[in-house]
């Protein structure tokens, strides 16, 4: 009666153990290298993240923002692009984030694009960039020396294994006042109507999904001894919202990474 009674006791104990291990469990999932979301590689989002930073006004680009203030600027998409950093050491934002989107964040990246007239977006290239563009992805993948990647305090583990690099691609046509056009233009270099094309962006990124409604703290960032040397680290405030009911949708619908004197290898976290 005695083994009988102790285990009756112990298996509500055991399952309730369980149950708040499970609790505690982060809810939210960070995608491996090399996945896709929504369609795209996460390679492709690395692509559309720079295009959405190249294309944002030069007096407001996200990568500027000191405060988080310039988060959301044309960050309406299945995921939410989160900055890296223009300047050197730490930054720390505050924002919302809708809720039901995944998140996309570098530690270290670079970008690099060969536009309109290749001797001088390009000089000392070839006609033909490309090969060369190349060989520098690889060069400037071994300048990297460290990086960080944490989520409410937890580490993103493996960080080194999430190199992801674009094919070739178009970043659009520059207009006047984007934040790309104003960079070349700061070296007399008028790309106003031109295909940003070639271009190839790679770097260390992290894809997060899942992240419950609410407050949550992410870090990233990272040092590369590429450029004489960069390092940066974001803190971001975020908060979740909550992912509206599908009925609720349906209703809705009834009512209504100092860098610059490389030009031809840059880096714009």
């Amino acid at each position: 009666m005695k083994s009988q009674s102790l285990h009756s006791f112990r298996t509500p104990l055991f399952c309730l153990g369980l149950l708040l291990a499970s609790s505690a469990a982060p809810a939210y999932e960070v995608l491996n290298p090399g996945a896709s979301y929504a369609g795209k590689t996460l390679a492709e989002w690395n692509a559309a993240w720079w295009t959405w930073a190249w294309n944002s006004p030069a007096a407001t680009d996200p990568l500027g923002d000191t405060t988080g203030a310039l988060a959301n600027q044309e960050n309406n998409g299945p995921v939410f692009f989160l900055a890296g950093s223009n300047f050197a050491g730490n930054i720390e934002r505050s924002f919302d984030v809708p809720g039901g989107v995944a998140l996309f964040f570098p530690t270290v990246n670079f970008w690099e694009n060969c536009v309109g007239d290749v001797s001088l977006s390009c000089p000392g290239y070839t006609a033909d960039p490309r090969p060369t563009m190349l060989a520098n992805a690889a060069t400037l993948q071994g300048t990297v020396t460290s990086q960080v990647a944490t989520i409410d305090g937890v580490p993103v583990t493996d960080l080194f294994s999430r190199w992801e690099q674009s094919d070739f691609f178009s970043g659009g046509t520059a207009q006047s006042g984007d934040a790309l056009t104003a960079l070349y233009g700061s070296f007399g270099i008028d790309i106003v109507g031109e295909d940003i094309a070639p271009s190839l962006v790679y770097g260390y990124y992290v894809m997060v999904t899942g992240l419950s409604a609410g407050p949550h703290t992410l870090v990233y960032g990272g040092s590369t001894d590429a450029f004489g040397g960069f390092s940066y680290q974001v803190t971001a405030h975020i908060n979740v919202g909550a992912v509206p009911l599908p009925g609720a949708l349906g209703l809705l619908g009834a009512g209504v990474g100092g860098l610059a004197p490389l030009l031809r290898r840059r880096r714009r976290a």
